[in-house]
């Protein structure tokens, strides 16, 4: 049976040309007050609007444009450990050192804690956040002939997250941009027999970047919240998805049947590392506990990774089905079909070699369903099985870039803190130490994961307008991406 997901551009029923606007506003002078936020009532507001419209354009041709775009601007309540008021004065001596413990302290928001009933260092707090977005599509029919058609498509989404700071540099901002564009050959050989030719390119892109108020490194004392992002941003991703099918469609009698293969393409590009920004520790010792230990400006370690961080994944996503849906009898429909998914292992263009396993290339997939009314007034039972393959996707496999020796991620035990910042700019390291490195392994038998999709259900109308359901559903998955 073809995947779930089409990949073909349906035909859209044609209409005399209409089309809408709309608008929408939302502020917390009219909205009800939240319950998890500080003091008086914080502003906020949301703005949607948007466009749609459908017409002809000459004959045979139909074109539907939409668009809307939101805009959100509200604040985060949460709660952070910071430090006391006693505790807001660098202790380190050097000027240079006390500058950069004083930034670090500053990175605190200048309140009180006000939640001690909890901990003595806790603060409820506000933080404004602000959402921009953005969705465009079209969708444009060219009818050729009596027998053909030609179905373009076209999709836009975008989304940009200035993420909100309980703490300087907390959370990372993200942009993420989809794009996706498909070209569908409708052909209608004779009345019994059409197919529905498809290529198709999705682009999707990723950033997480550091806000503008961040350190720099991550810094992580005892007692207090953490200040930066997590040490793997920033991270970007481009993942190009280039994709081609054909489906069969076939009346024959009382059967209805498809069969039709799917090819993807895929090119996953960017960089990410657990640790490409530095990340400095501060813990209790035998003289001082973490928070003192800050304010003398003396860490424990510093953690960085150091190398090439880059990705260019490829890989082969293939799929080759067949089915049937039989009308048995008045009461009795039945459908089966089959499907073959073989799955070659990707590689990555940086470091030849680098995947571990090979194609997973016996992947049969059946599924079954079966519609019978029984007789009388009993009602109508439905029932169907099927075998579903989930893919390995990049997330899974893309951590292996950072493994050695394209990678390496270095400690530095008790830096000077100036100098060892100083150098994470840089190339050189001094007191740095590999040690045993932290890898990635993927397993040599990596197979795709799969499950087993089962249900039952019997239906059947009653007096008047109503009806009663029963159904059941279950699932098994193995070999599940852990």
């Amino acid at each position: 049976v073809a995947p779930t997901i089409g990949l073909h551009v349906p035909a859209r029923a044609r209409h005399a040309p209409h089309g809408m606007v709309f608008e929408s506003h939302q502020n917390s002078v009219f909205g009800a007050r939240a319950f998890f936020q500080v003091g008086g009532l914080k502003p906020a507001h949301d703005n949607q609007y948007g466009f749609a419209v459908e017409a002809p354009l000459w004959r045979g041709a139909y074109l539907s444009l939409a668009t809307n775009q939101q805009k959100t601007r509200g604040m985060v309540n949460g709660n952070v450990l910071v430090p006391l008021p006693s505790e807001r004065t660098p202790l380190a001596t050097d000027p240079a050192l006390r500058a950069y413990v004083q930034l670090i302290l500053g990175a605190y928001p200048d309140q009180i804690p006000n939640r001690t009933d909890i901990d003595p260092r806790m603060l409820n707090t506000n933080s404004p956040q602000r959402v921009d977005g953005q969705n465009w599509s079209a969708h444009f029919d060219q009818q050729i002939g009596s027998r053909d058609k030609l179905a373009f498509q076209y999709g836009y989404l975008g989304q940009k997250v200035i993420a909100f700071q309980l703490v300087a540099g907390q959370n990372p901002d993200t942009t993420g941009v989809s794009n996706d564009g498909r070209v569908t050959w409708h052909r209608q050989w004779t009345p019994a027999t059409s197919t529905s030719a498809t290529v198709a390119f999705d682009r999707t892109t990723s950033l997480l970047a550091p806000s503008k108020d961040n350190l720099g490194p991550s810094i992580n004392a005892g007692g207090l919240q953490g200040l930066g992002p997590p040490p793997d941003v920033p991270g970007y991703r481009a993942d190009n998805l280039f994709r081609e099918g054909v489906r069969v469609r076939h009346e024959h009698g009382t059967h209805t049947f498809v069969f039709g293969f799917e090819i993807a393409r895929r090119q996953f590009n960017g960089f990410r590392s657990d640790s490409s920004r530095p990340t400095v520790a501060f813990i209790a010792d035998s003289q001082n506990d973490a928070i003192t230990n800050l304010r003398l400006g003396l860490p424990y370690s510093m953690v960085i990774a150091v190398g090439d961080l880059s990705a260019g994944f490829r890989s082969w996503e293939m799929s080759y089905y067949a089915g049937d849906t039989w009308r048995a009898g008045s009461n009795l429909t039945l459908s089966y079909g089959l499907r073959y998914q073989p799955s070659p292992a990707p590689n990555e263009v940086n470091h030849p070699g680098a995947i571990p396993y090979g194609c997973d290339c016996n992947n049969l997939a059946p599924q079954v369903g079966i519609a019978y009314r029984l007789p009388g007034a009993a009602g109508v039972l439905r029932a169907g099985y099927g075998l579903q393959y989930g893919p390995i996707l990049p997330s899974s496999y893309a951590w292996i870039r950072s493994n050695p020796p394209a990678n390496n991620v270095l400690m530095i035990q008790q830096p000077n803190l100036i100098q060892a910042l100083t150098a994470a700019g840089g190339t050189s390291f001094a007191g740095a130490a590999q040690g045993r490195p932290f890898l990635t392994i993927l397993d040599p038998n990596m197979v795709l994961p799969y499950s087993h999709l089962y249900n039952l259900g019997w239906e059947r109308e009653l007096r008047g307008s109503w009806h009663v359901q029963l159904g059941y559903t279950g699932s098994r998955a193995f070999k599940l991406i852990m």
